[in-house]
């Protein structure tokens, strides 16, 4: 089990968070010691996660803790690298996703490789994309390579 550096900040951030809005120290390190527990399970179930809704065909799986919160991790050579802690209602990209991922065989190589054609695309137009729209055109151009 490895943690990378951003799921164990959004750990002490969510900790603390939940400590200061239910005034109960308490409640923040139960919450944080069920984070644990759920991941310390997948040293014996790693594949027992879901694929991520947003991305099925990205190799990240997640578990639901306390129904608000997803564990989002890879499981590669019986290692299971969590990669972040969410709120459910945080949906994902695959750009940040990828720059929270400490592993080597991360998306972040061929996504800022299809970034950069993306705003080369915009530059020879003479137009600008936010990195929203961006992100949009890239999902179409994949959609349209499944189908």
């Amino acid at each position: 089990m490895k943690w990378s550096d951003h799921a164990l900040d959004r750990m002490r951030e969510q900790t603390r968070f939940i400590a200061e809005q239910s005034c109960s120290s308490e409640v923040a390190w139960n919450w944080a010691n069920d984070i644990f527990a759920e991941a310390e399970g997948l040293a014996d179930f790693p594949d027992m996660g879901h694929r991520l809704p947003e991305f099925p065909d990205a190799p990240y799986l997640e578990i639901l803790v306390h129904k608000n919160f997803r564990l989002i991790y890879r499981h590669i050579n019986d290692i299971c690298y969590i990669v972040t802690v969410r709120r459910c209602s945080m949906l994902l990209d695959e750009t940040s996703l990828a720059e929270f991922d400490g592993v080597q065989e991360s998306l972040s190589g061929r996504v800022l490789n299809e970034l950069k054609r993306v705003d080369e695309l915009c530059e020879t137009d003479n137009r600008h994309f936010s990195r929203e729209e961006s992100l949009n055109i890239l999902r179409k151009r994949a959609n349209a390579r499944r189908k």
